[in-house]
Order: C-alpha cells, then structure tokens, then sequence
C-alpha cells in the first residue's frame, strides 16, 4: 500500500510542483506571488474540454490550441493589469490584491459561461490500467508524470543555454544591469507570463481526464504556493522538490492518518520547513542595505 502512495504522491506532487514552477518564475522576475496562477490550470482544462469533447478535435490539436490560448491571455493580463502597477511602482501589497482580483475574476467568467457544474473529461489514452510492481497506474497518470519531467528538463535547458533564458535570468537577477545591456525588461515580463500560463494550462488539461473539470479546480494554486515556499520561492528545483514533497505527505498522510490530512498538508508542511530554514530548502537571505 505504501507503495501505490508514494506513485500517487509523486502524480500529484508533479502537478503542484509544475504550478509552483510558475509561481517562482513570476516571483523571481517582478517579486509579484500570482495568486491567479490556479487560474491558468483551471483555463486550460476548460479550453481543451471544448475542443475535444464539445466540438471533437484531435486531441493533440486540443492541446496545443488549449495551452496557446491561455499563455496569450497570460499575457493580456499581465499587460493589462500587471504592467501599469509595475510602471506606476505600485506597492507589492496592491499587486498581490490585483492577482487574487483576477483569480476571483476568472472563476466568475467560467461559471457564467460554461457553468457551475462539473464536467468530465475523457482521456485519449487506454483507460485499462497498468500494473507496476504491483500498483496499479492508468496511462494518463504515466503521462502526467512523464510529460511534468520532460517540462522540467527543456526548462532547464531554456534557461541555461538559449539567449532568452539567458535574459530571463539576468532581468530575475537585477532589472537595472539588464536594461543597460539591452534587455527589454517589459518583453521579459510578458514572456515570462506567457510561459507561466502555458506551465499552468498544460497541468490543467494533463490532469483534467484523473479529476473532474470545475471553476474551483484552480484553487490547486494554494498547494503550489505552499511548495514554492517551501523550495524558496526564488527556486525553480526548490519549488518542483516542494511540489513532489507536498502530494507525497499529502497521499501518506491520508492513507495512514485520516483522509483529513490531505487539506491542512500544505500548511504543515509550510510551518514544519519554515521553521527548520526560514528561506526555504535552495532559498537565499536577502541582504539589503538601511
């Protein structure tokens, strides 16, 4: 039993971690904790119910249009709403109450276009499961695993080797310095919205045929909050590990303690590790000068 735990915590922590990634990349580059980022899950799955199952395109064309739409109203919003506190030098504070305005925003435009109810989603793979060292594991669990690892991978590879990333980092690290060697900070912003939707719309729909499709869905964002806390909020590795040790504690603790668990993990997990190391597992004392 302890086994199939760890393969569901492992699901489960990969999309958190997935989500978190977006939450970090946000964080790093305007110091803004996106309260919305739940959103852009939550979208995604939406947009790739009615292409696949409303309106029956192939389900890679689903995907692709279904994460493309959401990353560009990532950046609508981040232009909209995001961009003028920015230039305007608006307090954290605000910004952060701007993000959950959008969460609140979204949640109320899907549930007045497609409905409070929840929908299913139908997986395009085999639903007949696979036994693995005796747990039982569907194809679109695989997939979800997998596809979260190989994400992982060609964003560390974005950021380490092509110009951009490059970029991304050097404006994450001091927008100053980065504007005089010719970045545009504001590209970058939108870029890294864009990115970030894209992260959040890919989980949504990978995870949509496991659970039911909902406006709440996006409330997800609390668990990937709490796993970027926990890496250190200004790391990419930190917030994927935090992820992966959230659904882990969250489906051991629900099999072997109460059921329970599972809504108080998150916070837990925050007070147990903030309280060992206050920045974080790979996070860094900031030292500012008074």
């Amino acid at each position: 039993m302890l086994y199939s735990q760890i393969v569901a915590g492992l699901i489960s922590g990969s999309i958190y971690a997935s989500v978190a990634v977006g939450i970090v990349m946000i964080y790093k580059a305007t110091e803004i904790i996106n309260f919305a980022q739940g959103e852009t899950f939550m979208l995604g799955a939406y947009f790739a119910y009615l292409f696949y199952s409303v309106w029956h395109i192939p389900y890679p064309i689903s995907l692709f249009f279904s994460i493309f739409l959401t990353g560009l109203i990532g950046i609508l919003l981040e232009k909209i709403t995001i961009r003028p506190l920015i230039n305007k030098k608006a307090d954290l504070a605000m910004m952060f109450l701007i993000t959950f305005a959008l969460s609140t925003t979204l949640k109320a435009a899907v549930r007045i276009t497609a409905g409070e109810f929840e929908k299913p989603f139908p997986s395009a793979l085999s639903p007949v499961p696979l036994n693995i060292y005796g747990s039982y594991v569907t194809n679109q669990q695989i997939l979800v695993l997998g596809s979260t690892l190989l994400v992982m991978i060609i964003l560390a590879i974005f950021f380490k080797w092509s110009r951009l990333g490059k970029a991304m980092r050097g404006t994450s690290g001091n927008q100053f310095l980065a504007r005089l060697c010719g970045i545009s900070v504001s590209r970058i912003f939108s870029l890294t919205w864009f990115i970030t939707s894209i992260l959040g719309a890919l989980s949504g729909v990978l995870l949509a045929p496991i659970i039911l499709i909902y406006p709440d869905m996006g409330l997800i964002v609390v668990k990937s909050i709490a796993a970027s806390v926990i890496g250190g909020l200004t790391s990419i590795p930190g917030g994927v590990l935090g992820g992966l040790i959230i659904g882990l504690l969250e489906n051991i603790g629900g099999a072997y303690i109460s059921t329970s668990f599972n809504d108080i993990t998150a916070f837990l997990a925050i007070m147990l590790f903030l309280a060992i190391k206050p920045s974080g597992l790979f996070g860094k004392h900031a030292i500012k000068r008074v």
